[in-house]
């Protein structure tokens, strides 16, 4: 069984603000309509956990004053949509860290002290894998080994996971420049369904699986230089001489519904349609009960390498960003093999054993979905490239310099 701890200030008012320089928009048309709302995405994200055994759930939910009644509607939803489920319901959400600790004293009696815990700290991630089954295996495969050591299974944010898992250099910028005077400990070792394990100084994102251990460590740990803290990521809120031990999975389990602008890449589709928001294709339902044939298994491939493209492009454009910031020239072969070989292992293989694959059709989706990759890797590269050169300006800005400068140096600097 799983817990839901949910903590959220909502509105009626859209979803987002038309930004096209900050996030990858939804919808594309630019109808901001009524059905994009923050209390719509909401009820997107609670239906999406549908199909995940959450037994008890917490709901921290604070609404603008004119919006309470609509606010308090997502009680009711969220218990059609979890009809089993215990459910402990606040029209407010904890921001101080004494609040945060108090509440913490009554969710660890509700949940109990050692039950896996989501931790929701904003309303629009959306889960949106096609089985539940690896999400949860690797929940219980994390908090059954050492029960008494907080652990912290990131679920949402796949594409910077994913690209900090894979780029040494993006996570000692990830989590150092957070933590000046924290040390990378520098040991990613492969744990369960190829989730990499690590340990990360001095900062937590809010988009967590742990259990009341970990949530009581995160603030008894906290030093916060302001009375307004309204989850644990906050700008105010330090973390200067703690360890999270952190699983960044190498599946994408969460969406960001509103898309990764942040971290550049906007062509991908990494954002989301509320009315399709979670999809019912997946690899089985395309095999299904009858006989297998290579149109079937042609339609698999093109499945995997659509979920391919999607959730590695960052990675890869990253590991080209920051070689070209240290100066030198990189044409990512190397680095599109390395995340193939980490998407054949966390989905191919996974799914294999899931759905009961014979290992001659497994044989076959992998090297027709590797030949597939491999020969149109200039894809891939293109965007990147155009992503670092159109949407990275920070690769040439030194303020003291001109842009002609800049551009001189950088010339140099792939001469020599």
């Amino acid at each position: 069984m799983l817990g839901l701890y949910f903590n959220s200030f909502l509105t009626g008012e859209p979803a987002w603000s038309p930004r096209p320089t900050a996030y990858p928009l939804y919808p594309r048309s630019g109808n901001w309509d009524d059905s994009y709302k923050k209390i719509e995405v909401c009820k997107a994200s609670i239906r999406s956990m549908a199909p995940l055994p959450i037994g008890k759930i917490i709901l921290n939910i604070h609404g603008s004053e004119q919006f309470e009644k609509e606010v308090q509607e997502i009680k009711h939803f969220t218990q059609h949509v979890f009809p089993s489920a215990e459910i402990l319901y606040r029209n407010s959400r904890p921001s101080t860290v004494v609040e945060w600790q108090t509440d913490l004293t009554v969710a660890e009696k509700f949940f109990g002290k050692y039950t896996p815990v989501i931790c929701a700290y904003n309303h629009d991630h959306i889960f949106v894998d096609y089985s539940p089954k690896p999400f949860i295996n690797l929940i219980e495969s994390i908090f059954t080994k050492d029960k008494s050591e907080p652990h912290f299974l990131y679920y949402s944010h796949f594409p910077e996971m994913f690209s900090i898992a894979n780029n040494p250099q993006a996570t000692r910028e990830a989590f150092l420049s957070l933590s000046p005077t924290g040390e990378w400990f520098g040991d990613l070792s492969t744990g369960p369904l190829n989730s990499l394990i690590t340990h990360a100084p001095g900062v937590i994102h809010s988009y967590f699986v742990t259990n009341s251990i970990g949530l009581g460590y995160i603030w008894e740990n906290a030093v916060c230089s302001s009375n307004y803290i309204p989850r644990p990521d906050w700008s105010s809120v330090k973390f200067p001489n703690t360890i999270f031990k952190c699983i960044l999975p190498r599946r994408e389990f969460f969406r960001h519904f509103d898309g990764y602008g942040h971290v550049s890449i906007t062509s991908n589709g990494m954002s989301l349609d509320l009315s399709n928001c979670h999809t019912t294709v997946s690899p089985a339902s395309i095999y299904s009960n009858t006989q297998i044939d290579n149109q079937k298994i042609h339609n698999i491939i093109d499945f995997y390498y659509k979920k391919y493209f999607e959730v590695t492009t960052i990675a890869i454009r990253n590991s080209m960003y920051f070689a070209m910031r240290s100066g030198s020239l990189w044409f990512g072969r190397s680095e599109i093999e390395s995340a193939l070989t980490t998407f054949l292992n966390a989905y191919i293989t996974v799914d294999a054993e899931i759905f009961d694959w014979p290992s001659e059709i497994v044989y076959k989706i992998r090297q027709g979905l590797t030949n597939r990759v491999l020969s149109s890797s200039s894809r891939q590269l293109n965007e990147a490239w155009g992503d670092i050169l159109f949407n990275r300006t920070d690769l040439f800005r030194k303020p003291e310099e001109s842009l002609l400068t800049r551009l001189i140096r950088r010339i140099n600097r792939f001469r020599n």
